[in-house]
Order: C-alpha cells, then structure tokens, then sequence
C-alpha cells in the first residue's frame, strides 16, 4: 500500500503544469491551527498505542528480558514511524486537499495497481484483527468470568460478540477518522499516558512520601497532557461527530 501511495505522489507530481508556474507544494497546508492539532494527536497516539500486545510478545520472546523487550519495542516503533511518514506525507501530497481520512477510498476501483493495494490491507486486516480481538476478549474474561470454568461454547459466544459489535459499529459509523479520534483521545490517552504516569507517581510517593521532586516532573508532565488531550481531543471528536465538518 505504501508503494502505491508514494507512485500516486510521484504521478501527481509528473502532472504540474510548470508552464503556468505552478509548484507541486501548491495547496499543501503545513499547520491548520490547534483544532487540527487535536484532531491529529489522537490519531497519532492511537497509531502507536500497542501496549495490550506487549505482554504476550515478551513471553514469546527466545531469552526474554527487559533489554530484549526494549530492542523489540524500539525497532517496531521506528519502522511503523518510517512507515506511517511515508503514506502520510506521499498521500497528502499526491491528493492534498481531496484527501480523505481513509486514504484508500482515495484509490480507484478500475486499476490493477490500486486494486492490489486494497487486497493488500485486506490481507493485513484479517490477519492483525485477531490479535486485537485475544486482549479484548483475555480482558473480558477476566473482568467478568475469572471464577468460572472455560468451555468451547464460552469462548464460541464471547469471541463472536467481540467480533460483531466491531462489525456493527463499522457498519454504523462510515468515517474511521471519527472512531480513531475517539479511541485516540480516550482509551489509547488513559492507556498511554495517564495510567503509567499515575502508576509511577504512585509507587514513587511510597518510597520517598512526595511527588514534588525533580524526578517526578516527567511524570507530572506526562500525567497532565494526558489529561489534557483526554478532554480537549474527546470534546472535538463529539463536535465532529454532531457538526461534521465539510
């Protein structure tokens, strides 16, 4: 998908009319104030929000540790930065203002190049949507049914509502940005950056009976853009959701 983006930038790019004097940064808009800038975060930090996976991949880790994990984390992260830079900044150029927050309804349905590339995350989907839905279902288990006994039924009937309601609310909901958005400023801030903070304040104070060191400014710091980016990104998700914009 990412060859097929960076090849449209580059088709996009052949087709300036320079006799007109025309750039191909003509239309790019660099900074679309703070709005933009909130609307944009949540779906950054759902981007990399992949801490429900980090667990079961350490304990399938050959010699697991800590160093191991951290050289896991470090190299996933900066090829998916690598990646989500390139489609984002290949995308927006190729399409600029005619860009659409699901950039593959940005393809055509007629040409083979553009095909492949939707059978491509197609394939990606279904293979990752499973590792999204074992957290989700691990988490419910042990929520609601720690005490009780397993069976093939109960995992039939748990798994097949998980999957269900995530095909209901695509159905309901058209606009992926809007559910980005919202997972982004929510579940992925708590996750990302509240709880830890919250979690390492906390085991700080009853070590040392204060947070109001020198030590405990990253956290604060962490703790009230969190905060922040909880209430700030939510409140803009529900003015989309109510006033979309055109």
């Amino acid at each position: 998908t990412n060859i097929v983006i960076i090849i449209k930038a580059i088709e996009s790019l052949d087709n300036v009319d320079h006799s007109t004097g025309a750039k191909w940064y003509d239309g790019l808009k660099m900074y679309t104030g703070i709005r933009g800038l909130f609307e944009a975060m949540p779906v950054f930090i759902f981007a990399f929000c992949c801490q429900v996976n980090i667990f079961s991949i350490y304990t399938e880790l050959q010699r697991p540790s800590v160093r191991r994990i951290h050289k896991v984390v470090s190299r996933s992260f900066t090829l998916s930065l690598i990646l989500y830079l390139a489609i984002g900044s290949f995308g927006y150029i190729g399409y600029k203002d005619n860009t659409l927050p699901n950039i593959l309804n940005n393809l055509s349905i007629t040409s083979p190049l553009d095909i492949s590339a939707q059978i491509c995350i197609l394939i990606t989907l279904c293979l990752s949507f499973p590792l999204n839905v074992y957290p989700a279902k691990f988490t419910v288990e042990m929520t609601f049914f720690a005490k009780r006994s397993k069976s093939v039924w109960h995992n039939f009937i748990l798994t097949s509502i998980l999957v269900f309601s995530s095909l209901l609310l695509s159905i309901i909901v058209p606009n992926i940005e809007v559910v980005f958005g919202i997972l982004g400023s929510t579940t992925c801030s708590v996750v990302a950056f509240i709880l830890p903070a919250a979690y390492y304040l906390k085991v700080y104070y009853q070590e040392h009976d204060t947070i109001w060191c020198k030590e405990s400014i990253s956290p604060i710091l962490l703790l009230t853009s969190g905060f922040l980016l909880l209430i700030v990104g939510s409140y803009i998700a529900i003015i989309d959701i109510i006033h979309p914009v055109d």
